[in-house]
């Protein structure tokens, strides 16, 4: 039987005239919200301020919360698809949280890779989640299960049968960092709140799900890129357009992502390359990056089963489209 997901609860109260954002774990999550208020309590005194404060917490062995101040600034997610924000103050606020990643967070507390770090992060948490979304949408049974789609006219190796390929040793050893270390852990556009204030760009990272046996930090970057490349907020918002037809030998699909700034995403995702190419020295970082970005796309389905405009399904497709792409110009 497949168990249902379970995911923390938030919400904003207000005490003297404060506004305080709680959140609340239960079952599952119960373990990463406590492991979240060990890093934020835990924080080297250089990056505190770029990160919320826990101004209480509790823990019992039913639930879980902590209290933390509600920040009035911009939501990275919100702020691309306002026409209203400009792009310089995004790619100045993303410059400055890359230049603190690679100078205060990534290669801090390095640890070693177990052997099998790629099937265990990405493969196995790809194939459970997909299992869990067919299992809640059997109309989709076709698109998920066959090995081929026409996607906007041209055939893409569904996710399923690309395991045996991304799984040969070669590519493997390809898609394994050299030392995992200390990161954000879930570096998604929702979680990156930005101001600038008298001149200065301010940055607050919510939501960190980093544990201390250290993470690879194309993950994290893999999250961003969810964002900046392939346009996941669009997609959770309902702005693309699908039709399928799933009786076909091969199902065949249109589907198209309504991007409203497609030359200055363009732009933006450059300079975001270019700026980590200045501060990494790691040169498989941009293949692992794209390879964690799919497998992001590929493991989100079963957040958004709820959603009214089949973002689910987007998700899913949006991943099969950017997994063909990495498979076939970075390996």
């Amino acid at each position: 039987m497949v168990q249902a997901l379970n995911f923390s609860s938030v919400e904003v109260m207000n005490r003297n005239d404060q506004a305080y954002i709680v959140k609340t774990a239960q079952q599952k999550d119960l373990v990463t919200t406590i492991e979240q208020i060990h890093y934020l309590q835990n924080l080297p005194d250089e990056i505190k301020s770029y990160f919320p404060e826990i101004t209480e917490f509790n823990i019992t062995a039913e639930s879980v919360s902590y209290h933390m101040p509600f920040y009035k600034m911009n939501q990275l997610d919100d702020a691309l698809l306002d026409p209203d924000c400009q792009m310089d103050e995004i790619h100045e606020a993303l410059t400055l949280l890359i230049d603190l990643l690679f100078s205060h967070i990534y290669g801090k507390d390095s640890k070693p890779v177990p052997e099998d770090f790629v099937l265990k992060t990405h493969i196995q948490r790809m194939e459970k989640r997909i299992h869990y979304f067919l299992s809640q949408r059997p109309d989709l049974c076709r698109l998920i299960l066959s090995p081929a789609l026409k996607i906007n006219g041209e055939i893409f190796t569904n996710t399923l049968p690309s395991f045996d390929f991304l799984l040969r040793e070669k590519n493997l050893e390809s898609l394994t960092p050299s030392n995992l270390s200390f990161v954000h852990g879930d570096l998604e556009a929702n979680h990156i709140l930005f101001l600038k204030q008298q001149g200065e760009m301010q940055l607050k990272l919510l939501d960190p799900r980093s544990t201390d046996k250290g993470g690879d930090f194309a993950y994290d970057l893999g999250k961003l890129f969810q964002s900046i490349h392939g346009k996941s907020h669009v997609i959770q918002r309902g702005q693309f357009s699908l039709k399928y037809e799933l009786e076909k030998d091969i199902p065949e699909i249109e589907f198209y992502v309504n991007s409203g700034r497609p030359s200055e995403y363009k732009d933006l995702f450059d300079k975001v390359i270019n700026r980590i190419n200045e501060r990494c020295n790691d040169k498989n970082w941009e293949k692992r990056t794209l390879f964690s970005e799919a497998a992001h796309f590929l493991s989100a389905p079963p957040f958004f089963l709820e959603s009214d405009c089949d973002a689910a399904a987007g998700l899913y497709l949006q991943g099969i489209l950017l997994l063909n792409d990495f498979m076939k110009n970075h390996l």
